[in-house]
């Protein structure tokens, strides 16, 4: 019975340290994809900060036709309807105002802030955009949430091993 503890400690251990040196190595993802809703006359969320070489997706989805179309130049969808999106990659940092070209003087504007990647982007956003300050990417990618999920469910399941081979021996 002893040696099933050591071993059922032994395995715990090694899957702790493993999922640690894991979540160390992950590190933040490359590129991402943010969505912007767009409907009842306003893009939701009204601002949107995302890194160099990161996407964002615009979707309709009310009844009213729409468009994407950045005040500087450098995108615009045409026109959208409900059911279909939009996308534009941003490679630069900087400030993006954008509004639809229809409801403008209703309101609907909004804003897409690009930070410089984690590689130390180049800074030049286009399209007379200003320059925010460089911010560290501190987010966890998809993977090491993954491997988080994966190494809790190691530690359960050793935790059961353990506390049956201990009703065992009792």
């Amino acid at each position: 019975m002893r040696s099933v503890i050591r071993a059922s400690t032994r395995f715990l251990s090694a899957a702790t340290l493993g999922l640690v040196l894991l979540l160390t190595a992950a590190g933040p993802a490359s590129a991402a994809t943010a969505s912007v809703g767009v409907a009842d006359f306003r893009f939701s969320p009204h601002t949107i900060t995302i890194h160099a070489g990161d996407t964002v997706v615009w979707s309709s989805t009310g009844p009213s036709a729409h468009t994407v179309t950045a005040d500087a130049g450098g995108f615009d969808s045409g026109s959208l309807n409900a059911g279909q999106s939009f996308s534009h990659t941003f490679p630069g940092a900087g400030t993006f105002a954008y509004h639809c070209q229809f409801h403008q003087s209703l309101g609907m504007v909004g804003t897409v802030v690009v930070l410089a990647s984690s590689g130390g982007g180049s800074g030049s956003g286009g399209g007379g955009a200003t320059t925010p300050p460089t911010l560290p990417n501190t987010g966890l990618s998809s993977g090491a949430v993954l491997v988080g999920f994966v190494g809790l469910g190691l530690l359960v399941l050793g935790s059961i091993v353990l506390l049956a081979t201990r009703r065992r021996r009792a």
